[in-house]
């Protein structure tokens, strides 16, 4: 978890400043030691811009990724709003 914390801590300015970035959510696995996150964009056109952008270039040496750095889309049909 110290990981996932020196994560997160370390690139909130990076990801306030994404045009288009809704939410971010942290997520670990303490079983396997896999860290990674769900990023909800406003819209694909911001996600996939975003995707090809130095911040994801950057990814494996600044996080010190072993293996590949895996991205999977999905797309959102509906929205559910905690008001």
């Amino acid at each position: 978890m110290e990981r996932l914390q020196a994560m997160s801590a370390a690139s909130v300015g990076v990801y306030e400043a994404m045009r288009g970035l809704c939410r971010v959510y942290r997520v670990a696995d303490a079983r396997t030691g896999r860290v990674g996150g769900v990023y909800v964009w406003a819209d694909e056109e911001h996600r996939e811009a975003n995707l090809g952008s130095p911040t994801v270039a950057q990814i494996p040496e600044v996080y010190a990724v072993h293996g590949d750095v895996e991205i999977r889309r999905f797309r959102i049909d509906a929205s559910m709003s905690d008001r």
